[in-house]
C-alpha cells in the first residue's frame, strides 16, 4: 500500500498589496466527487490591488466549483474542460497579468494534472537506478512560454512513483532557496518537517514578501501480508516520463503545448521508451491520501434544496445593526455627559480657587465658608450611615488601593523581567561577537575582527546598563575588554606631543613648511603666521589676499604656492618674505579648485565642479593653462576634499574614503583595518621619497599611518585636539606638525 502526502507551507508578509499568496486545497465531499480527487491552487500576486486579489479568488473558486460539477468526458480531463471556459470568460478581466503567478491542478490517487500561469516553481525529485535523487525543473526546462493571451495555456498530466517528491512554490521562494538547497531539504526530511523548516527560515526574513507552496510525496506503507510488486529497472525514470507523456493540446482555447522541448530533454536523460508503452491511466485503490493544510476545506456542493432568504437575512442584519448603533449612541452620550460634568466641575473649582487667592469682589470668606459647610455636611452624612455601609465603603476603598497597587506592582515586575531579558540577550550577543572577533584575530583576519567588535560596541551602547550597580559593573568590564581588543587592532602609538606656538586666530587650521619656517594660514585672515624652528620665534606676514584654503611647497623649497578664492593663487618668496599674485589658467570657464599640489615643478589642481584634475606647467608669470589629467568618466570627484601625490595621486572624499589614481585612471584602493571609519574631514600627506601615506582625521582627532597599499601601520590619537586639519610630515626626522584652531603641535612618529 502507498501513502500520498500533501503538505502545504505558508508565510504571510507584511504588505498584501506588495505581495499576496493564495493557497487553496479542496477535498471531495461525497462518493461521487471522490473520483475527481483533490483540487489545489497556489497563486502569488505582486504589486496588486485588493480588487485584483478578490478577482483571482473568484477565478479559483469558479475553477474548483466547475471541476467538481462538470461530468468528465472520455477523451478529455475534467480540469482541461474547465480551463478552456475560464480562458474565455475571465482573461479579459485579469488586470496586470504579468504580476500573477499561479498553479491549479488536481490529484487523484497517483495521477496528477496541472496547469500554470506566469513563473511559479515546480520541481520533481526522483531516484535514478543508483538510488540517488535527481531533480527536474518542470517549468524552467521548457523554452516555450505558451500563449501570452491565455490565462492557462498548457496542461500537464501524468503519474508519480513511490519515493518521488513534487515541490510547487511561489516565485518568491526561489529568491531565497536555490534548487540544490531545495533538493537537499526536500529529499532528507518528511513532508511535515520540510514545511516547518521552510516556514521557519522564510518567516525570519521579516520583510513584506509572502511565500507559499505545496509538497507532494508518494511513499510506500510497510505491510507484512501485502505482496509488493517487483520494480523493474528504470521504473522511476519511466514514471517521471509519464508525468509529461499526457501533455495536452487544447485546440482552440489553450495554446500549443509548452513542454515539447522539455520532453526531448527528458528523453535525452532516460532510456528510450517502448513505442507500445502507454501511461498507466487506471486508478488504484491501494493509495491513501494524507493532507496537512490549514487551507483545506471540503467542497461545498450547490443544491437546489438550499435557498438563501435575502429579505430575512437583511432584516436580521438591520435589526442587529440598529441595536449596535443605539448602544453606541447611548454609551457615547453618557461619556459626553461625564466629560462635560468633569470639565464644568473643574472650571468651577479653579474659578473658586481664583476668588480665594485674589479675594476678588471680597468673596474669599464666602467660598471658604461654603467649602467648610460642604465638608461638614459630607462628614455628618457619612457618620449617619449604618456601620455596614461604612464598612462596605471602607472595604471598597481598601480593595481599590490594593488592586491598583497590585496592578502597578505586577506591571513593574513584568517590565523588570523584560528589561532583564533584554539585558541578558544583549550581553549574550556581545559575548558572541567578542568570541568571533578573538577567533578572527587568531587567523589575523583584522577586518572581520573589527566588524565584530564594532557590532559589539554598538549593541553595548544600546544596552541599559544603569538599572543597578551589578549590571553597570558587568557593562564596564565588557567595555574595558572591548576597548583593549580595539586598541590592539587600532595599533595605537603613544606619540610625544609638544605645543610649539599658539595664536589668537583660532581659525588657523592649515600649515605649510618651507626650509625651517612653518607658516600657518586660515580661510578668514589675510595674514600668515610664522614659526621659525631654529630660533623658536613667531612672526606675522601681512598680505593683500584673503581666504587661503590650501598651499603646496615644491621639493626645491624655493617658494610656496597658496590657493585663495575659488581659483586664484599667490606665491610666497622666502628671500623677500613677500606674497604676490601669479597667473594660472584653466580649460573651463567655471571652476572650483578644492586643493593643489606640486610635483616635478608642475602644479596639479583639483576641480570639483568639473570633476577633473588639471596639470599646469610652470611659466614665467606663474602657471599655464591646465591640461586635463583624469581620463575616467563618471561621478568620481564631486565630493573630493584633498589631494596628494607620489607619482600616483591620492584623494580624500567627504564620504570618508580615499581613492587612488594612476595615469588618469582610478585604481582599486581601500584603507583597511581602521576603527572607527575615516571621517569626512581629512587631509593627506605623502611624496615619492616617503614610504607611507599619512591621513589626518580631524573629526576623530587622530593621525593615521598606512602603507601605500592601504594597510594600517599605526594610529596616533590626541584627545587635546579640537579640529586639526593642517599637516606637514618629515618622515626622515620622524616628526609631524599639526595645526589645530590656532595651535601648532609637533609630534613624534614611530
Amino acid at each position: 500500500m502507498e501513502n500520498l502526502q500533501l503538505q502545504e507551507f505558508f508565510v504571510e508578509g507584511g504588505n498584501q498589496q506588495k505581495s499576496h499568496v493564495l493557497l487553496h486545497i479542496t477535498e471531495p465531499s461525497n462518493a461521487e466527487e471522490e473520483s475527481k480527487g483533490n483540487f489545489f491552487a497556489i497563486a502569488e500576486l505582486n504589486n496588486s490591488s485588493t480588487e485584483s486579489i478578490l478577482h483571482l479568488q473568484k477565478i479559483i473558486e469558479e475553477i474548483e466549483s466547475s471541476y467538481y460539477a462538470k461530468k468528465e468526458q472520455p477523451d478529455e480531463h475534467g480540469l482541461e474542460t474547465v480551463l478552456k471556459e475560464i480562458n474565455h470568460e475571465y482573461w479579459g478581466g485579469v488586470t496586470e497579468p504579468e504580476n500573477l503567478h499561479c498553479v491549479v491542478g488536481a490529484i487523484r490517487q497517483k495521477e496528477i494534472v496541472f496547469s500554470y500561469h506566469g513563473e511559479p516553481q515546480i520541481l520533481m525529485f526522483y531516484k535514478n537506478k543508483d538510488g540517488l535523487y535527481k531533480k527536474i525543473d518542470l517549468i524552467g526546462a521548457g523554452d516555450d512560454q505558451g500563449d501570452e493571451h491565455q490565462l492557462f495555456s498548457q496542461i500537464i498530466q501524468g503519474k508519480v512513483s513511490s519515493g518521488d517528491y513534487m515541490l510547487v512554490t511561489t516565485p518568491n521562494v526561489a529568491k531565497y532557496f536555490n534548487q540544490d538547497r531545495l533538493q537537499k531539504i526536500t529529499t532528507t526530511r518528511p513532508p511535515r518537517q520540510i514545511a516547518e523548516h521552510l516556514e521557519r527560515v522564510l518567516s525570519e526574513l521579516r520583510n513584506d514578501m509572502s511565500f507559499g507552496g505545496l509538497i507532494i510525496h508518494l511513499s510506500a506503507v510497510a505491510a507484512e501480508h501485502m505482496d509488493r510488486p517487483t520494480l523493474k529497472k528504470g521504473d522511476s525514470e519511466k514514471s517521471l516520463k509519464q508525468l509529461f507523456s499526457t501533455e495536452k493540446h487544447t485546440a482552440n482555447t489553450l495554446a500549443p503545448a509548452f513542454m515539447s522541448q522539455l520532453n526531448q530533454k527528458i528523453n535525452g536523460i532516460f532510456k528510450p521508451k517502448d513505442q507500445n508503452e502507454q501511461p498507466p491511466l487506471s486508478r488504484t485503490s491501494n493509495t491513501i491520501t494524507e493532507i496537512s493544510s490549514a487551507h483545506l476545506r471540503p467542497h461545498q456542493m450547490a443544491s437546489g434544496k438550499q435557498t438563501f432568504d435575502f429579505t430575512r437575512t437583511s432584516l436580521a442584519v438591520l435589526r442587529q445593526t440598529g441595536k449596535l448603533v443605539r448602544s453606541l449612541v447611548i454609551g457615547l452620550g453618557w461619556v459626553i455627559i461625564l466629560i462635560i460634568k468633569f470639565f464644568v466641575g473643574l472650571a468651577k473649582f479653579f474659578l473658586a480657587l481664583f476668588f480665594v487667592i485674589t479675594n476678588f469682589q471680597k468673596r474669599r470668606r464666602n467660598i471658604i465658608d461654603n467649602w467648610r459647610h460642604d465638608f461638614q455636611n459630607r462628614t455628618l452624612y457619612f457618620k449617619q450611615l449604618p456601620m455596614l455601609t461604612k464598612g462596605l465603603i471602607l472595604g471598597a476603598i481598601i480593595t481599590f488601593f490594593i488592586f491598583a497597587g497590585s496592578v502597578l506592582f505586577l506591571r513593574s515586575q513584568q517590565n523588570s523581567r523584560l528589561q532583564n531579558k533584554q539585558f541578558e540577550d544583549n550581553i549574550t550577543a556581545i559575548n558572541t561577537k567578542q568570541d568571533s572577533a578573538e577567533s578572527s584575530l587568531v587567523y589575523n583576519d583584522t577586518e572581520s575582527a573589527l566588524s565584530d567588535l564594532a557590532d559589539a560596541k554598538n549593541i553595548l551602547s544600546q544596552t541599559d546598563c544603569l538599572q543597578d550597580k551589578q549590571k553597570k559593573e558587568r557593562c564596564d568590564a565588557i567595555a574595558s575588554t572591548l576597548d583593549q581588543l580595539l586598541a590592539q587592532l587600532r595599533k595605537s602609538y603613544a606619540a610625544k606631543i609638544e605645543t610649539l606656538a599658539t595664536w589668537d586666530d583660532v581659525g588657523l587650521n592649515n600649515i605649510l613648511k618651507i626650509n625651517n619656517l612653518l607658516i600657518a594660514y586660515s580661510s578668514t585672515s589675510p595674514s600668515l603666521y610664522t614659526y621659525d624652528l631654529l630660533t623658536k620665534q613667531t612672526g606675522t606676514i601681512v598680505t593683500l589676499f584673503t581666504g587661503y584654503t590650501d598651499a603646496t611647497v615644491p621639493k626645491e623649497n624655493d617658494s610656496a604656492i597658496l590657493l585663495y578664492g575659488k581659483n586664484e593663487i599667490a606665491e610666497y618668496l622666502p628671500e623677500s618674505k613677500t606674497v604676490k599674485k601669479v597667473d594660472i589658467s584653466f580649460p573651463e570657464d567655471e571652476t572650483n579648485i578644492k586643493s593643489i599640489i606640486t610635483y616635478n615643478r608642475r602644479l596639479y589642481s583639483l576641480d570639483t565642479s568639473n570633476q577633473q584634475i588639471y596639470k599646469h606647467d610652470r611659466i614665467k608669470t606663474g602657471f599655464g593653462i591646465g591640461q586635463k589629467w583624469i581620463k575616467s568618466e563618471g561621478n568620481y570627484l564631486s565630493d573630493a576634499d584633498d589631494i596628494t601625490i607620489d607619482g600616483d595621486i591620492f584623494i580624500t572624499h567627504q564620504n570618508g574614503t580615499v581613492s587612488k589614481w594612476n595615469g588618469g585612471q582610478k585604481v582599486a584602493f581601500n584603507l583597511r583595518g581602521l576603527y572607527p571609519a575615516l571621517s569626512s574631514d581629512s587631509n593627506l600627506w605623502t611624496y615619492n621619497d616617503l614610504q607611507n601615506l599619512y591621513v589626518l582625521d580631524g573629526a576623530n582627532k587622530r593621525l593615521i599611518i598606512t602603507d601605500k597599499d592601504g594597510n594600517l601601520i599605526n594610529q596616533i590619537e590626541v584627545d587635546a585636539w579640537t579640529n586639526p586639519s593642517g599637516l606637514v610630515v618629515e618622515e626622515q626626522e620622524k616628526r609631524a606638525f599639526v595645526a589645530d584652531d590656532g595651535n601648532l603641535y609637533q609630534l613624534s612618529l614611530p
